[in-house]
């Protein structure tokens, strides 16, 4: 009796381990599920562009899910980008809805200036990608998740343009390259420098910019004969002057200015006169 007792038992704890791992992988299912059904209730967005941080844009806005493929985003975000004339980058963004948002597309501009840093460059994008989202979000269940804030740029008192002491002019200098190498039996000096000075309003783009080189070589080529130098100068200046004829139309004249010792060049202009639509 002892003995069929104990069969019994084991046979019980035998189905119970074999049993085990069938109420485990239910309950994992169970939870995978829940999870897909979490992540499926966010918009899918797949993001077409060449240039930007958008590994940061991923980062900061994290309540959408981000595809590799445009068939399956909910919005297809398209920007492109172009050099102003001002130096600085206009990045175009156009917002496609597609699957429930299909028919609701619309398009922004932002304008990074020359001056602007990487990170100010990043953020500003980054903020124009949540202002399009915000337009989709608002029309599901996370719209109860959004604050709605107004920033009003304050107006000049009394109209007045504020005062700008540089009358549009914007100054920049550069150092372009420095080598210095040294070795037994010579040296090499190499350097690049040179300034912008850029002014652009509604109706004029003026550019003024000098430039200069300077490089220095000494070889010993012996004891007895002494040191070989050799000093290349190039340096020259390259301006425009560009007016505004309306919406289409502009013109210019373009100069440069250059000399140069090692292709025995003392003076030498040139001007162009030209007309863009």
């Amino acid at each position: 009796m002892t003995f069929n007792k104990d069969n019994k038992t084991i046979r019980i704890l035998v189905v119970l381990l074999f049993m085990l791992p069938l109420l485990t992988d239910v309950n994992a299912q169970k939870t995978e599920k829940d999870s897909i059904e979490q992540d499926t209730s966010m918009l899918y967005i797949f993001i077409d562009c060449q240039r930007g941080d958008f590994n940061y844009t991923r980062q900061r806005i994290n309540y959408v899910n981000y595809v590799r493929d445009p068939e399956q985003a909910d919005i297809h975000v398209f920007v492109t980008d172009e050099q102003t004339g001002d130096g600085g980058r206009m990045y175009e963004f156009s917002f496609i809805g597609r699957n429930q948002f299909s028919g609701t597309s619309f398009g922004r501009n932002y304008t990074v200036s020359r001056s602007a840093t990487r990170d100010e460059e990043r953020k500003g994008l980054t903020s124009v990608l949540e202002q399009g989202l915000a337009a989709y979000m608002l029309q599901t269940n996370e719209a109860k998740s959004f604050l709605v804030s107004y920033n009003k740029t304050t107006e000049p008192m009394n109209g007045k343009t504020p005062h700008d002491p540089w009358n549009n002019w914007v100054f920049e200098a550069y150092l372009g390259r420095v080598e210095l190498e040294m070795e037994s039996n010579q040296s090499e000096f190499n350097s690049r420098w040179g300034i912008f000075a850029d002014r652009v309003t509604e109706d004029w783009k003026l550019r003024i910019r000098p430039y200069f080189n300077l490089g220095k070589k000494k070889i010993q080529t012996s004891e007895n004969d002494g040191e070989v130098e050799s000093t290349v100068f190039r340096s020259g200046l390259e301006s425009y002057a560009i007016k505004s004829l309306g919406d289409h139309w502009s013109a210019g004249v373009f100069g440069t200015y250059l000399t140069n010792n090692s292709r025995n060049i003392k003076h030498e202009y040139a001007n162009i006169v030209n007309t863009r639509f």
